[in-house]
């Protein structure tokens, strides 16, 4: 589970970043 959990924080990061790269 905390692998998991690890795993969907850090997609969640990545997809927050990557929003805001293509916001600017």
């Amino acid at each position: 589970q905390t692998d998991l959990t690890g795993f969907l924080r850090d997609k969640l990061l990545v997809d927050k970043t990557i929003k805001n790269i293509q916001k600017n």
